[in-house]
């Protein structure tokens, strides 16, 4: 009887860590990438715009994703963008919030 009450005891404490990690660890991860969806005004993330164009009085300025981060100026003249810029202006629309 002694022999088992150890084992038994290491098998309550494996449990409770377990729920510990998976509940409380893990479900904490997964509730802030929730909130974080769940405020953002677009749902899709900046590698998934290919295409970005803004229309003024004045004119229309369009620019094209041609590799993973190529950016090309196809509206008013063909020539490439400048890639950081685009970047930043890709990933400020995926991270706009409510």
């Amino acid at each position: 009887m002694r022999g088992r009450i150890p084992l038994i005891l290491l098998g309550v404490l494996v449990l409770l860590s377990a729920y510990i990690y998976f509940v409380d660890i893990r479900g904490k991860v997964r509730r802030e990438a929730r909130e974080t969806r769940s405020k953002s005004l677009l749902a899709f993330g900046k590698e998934d715009i290919l295409k970005i164009e803004v229309k003024r009085p004045s004119g229309a300025f369009a620019c094209v994703r041609s590799g993973k981060e190529d950016w090309q100026i196809v509206s008013p003249v063909e020539d490439r963008a400048d890639q950081p810029a685009m970047d930043l202006f890709a990933s400020s629309l995926a991270d706009l919030k409510k």
